[in-house]
């Protein structure tokens, strides 16, 4: 169950101007019930190689993971923080209609709302598999090489 979808700056780990009030919402709810153990999933849009994605969305991870601590939310309560990379956009019919206007208003059509961490609890569901993280920082510009244009 996602408890808390937190939107992040495209190509950073920064979390947007306001989601930082979210973060603090639910840190303060999260509070209420001490027995909700979490997970910490980050997430990255499909710009960028597979191994940039993967460590962006590591970082994500660790930036929400960071500010839950700040907020009070010990590590005891954090059973797993996991980065995915690209592999799990937020399915079309999950986008809530606010999102869907938001992208037709801008360039980024279909991509930022996977510029997120998830702050979930229960269990992962199956097939979701975290990719693994470098130790180097690969940049963006190692983008996607662009395929041949055919005939």
């Amino acid at each position: 169950m996602t408890l808390t979808r937190i939107e992040l700056i495209p190509e950073r780990a920064s979390v947007k101007i306001g989601e930082s009030v979210t973060l603090r919402a639910a840190a303060d709810s999260l509070k209420k019930y001490p027995d909700i153990k979490l997970r910490l999933g980050g997430h990255a849009d499909f710009v960028g190689t597979d191994a940039y994605n993967c460590n962006l969305s590591w970082r994500r991870a660790k930036t929400v993971h960071d500010a839950l601590r700040r907020f009070g939310i010990g590590d005891d309560r954090i059973t797993l923080v996991e980065a995915f990379g690209e592999a799990h956009p937020v399915p079309d019919d999950q986008v809530p209609g606010a999102w869907e206007q938001i992208d037709r208003e801008t360039k980024d059509r279909g991509k930022w709302w996977d510029r997120r961490a998830d702050i979930t609890s229960g269990e992962k569901p199956a097939g979701m598999t975290a990719c693994t993280p470098t130790t180097g920082q690969e940049s963006l510009r190692g983008r996607r090489p662009k395929q041949p244009r055919s005939g």
